[in-house]
């Protein structure tokens, strides 16, 4: 089994523990599952128009990996995400899914465990509810050395995480 679809396995494995630890029932990819679980109905639609494409692409390959890959990866981070944090903005659980989907694509394991937490962590520390969440979670990332130098490349990709959340934030009422 190659490590791609392994981690697909995976993810649709913790989908169905979540949504049985949470709700008490197996998860199924449906309208009404979706808002269930607090998807607003435009919303829920897309996720699912886009859980079938994929659906139908990985049904055409052999092997674990298909080209919407990422975005399978996605829309599992996303409903698993809405699971654990139920009265996360949907702005904030769309933010933490990319983070966390995309990780799966990095070479090397400890970018790919990089990646996962910054978006983890990003709910962990509510980063939404203002300046204290969002100062507490940018301080954590201190712990992971390639944010804690102090080059260019280091200031970058802190930097690119901290404009995300800061759009993530302003604007619009949130989107519960």
């Amino acid at each position: 089994m190659t490590n791609d679809l392994k981690s697909v396995l995976d993810l649709e494995t913790q989908l169905n523990k979540e949504a049985q630890r949470s709700e008490g029932w197996d998860w199924d990819w449906n309208l009404d599952n979706l808002i269930r679980i607090g998807f607003e109905e435009n919303e829920a639609l897309g996720i699912l128009s886009d859980y079938d494409s994929c659906v139908e692409t990985r049904k055409k390959t052999d092997e674990g990996w298909f080209s919407e890959r990422g975005t399978y990866l996605y829309l599992h981070h996303q409903v698993i995400l809405k699971f654990q944090f139920p009265t996360a903005p949907n702005k904030a659980i769309r933010l933490a899914a990319y983070y966390m989907a995309n990780s799966q694509n990095r070479p090397d394991e400890a970018m790919r465990e990089i990646g996962f937490d910054v978006g983890l962590d990003m709910m962990r520390y509510q980063v939404w509810n203002g300046d204290k969440h969002r100062n507490a979670y940018i301080e954590s990332l201190n712990r992971f050395d390639k944010f804690k130098g102090k080059n260019k490349k280091s200031a970058k990709a802190r930097n690119k995480i901290i404009e995300e959340i800061d759009d993530m934030s302003r604007g619009e009422q949130d989107d519960r």
